[in-house]
């Protein structure tokens, strides 16, 4: 199992950050990479096209939990994405003074040999890409 830890501070309400990573439809707006979406008529999962590393990525998310403070996504990988394999992302957001504290618990497994030896070395750039993706929604709920 890989597994990766992620703080930061945004400058908005818990419910309106949460709201936003869980508004798949919107995501183009504000999301470096992605090319498409298309959801499921449960509103709870979608389908991501998303140019990341490089590559075109194909990902389909399912929304396992979404509280007032918490979201927790699971990830499943096609076979030629980055993220090849089950994730989870678990995000918590603590009202702060100055907006929302976001902490992120990522996982992944059933990476297969490779991707257990090398995710290793896979961790801090999957750290950096959703810390961009984190940069990102804070500029766009700031508009």
């Amino acid at each position: 199992m890989i597994e990766f830890d992620l703080s930061r501070t945004l400058t908005h309400p818990p419910d309106r950050v949460l709201h936003a990573l869980a508004d798949a439809p919107r995501h183009p707006e504000w999301m470096p990479g992605v090319r498409g979406i298309r959801t499921a008529d449960d509103g709870a999962s979608w389908t991501e096209e998303r140019v990341r590393f490089g590559r075109v990525m194909t990902e389909d998310y399912r929304v396992e939990e979404q509280t007032g403070d918490r979201l927790v996504l699971a990830v499943e990988g096609d076979e030629d994405a980055a993220r090849r394999g089950s994730w989870r992302f678990d995000y918590r957001a603590e009202e702060t003074p100055e907006g929302t504290r976001l902490s992120l618990r990522g996982s992944g497994e059933g990476l297969g040999t490779v991707g257990r030896v090398a995710g290793r070395f896979l961790v801090e750039p999957f750290r950096r890409a959703v810390a961009e993706d984190l940069e990102a929604l804070e500029e766009w709920l700031g508009r």
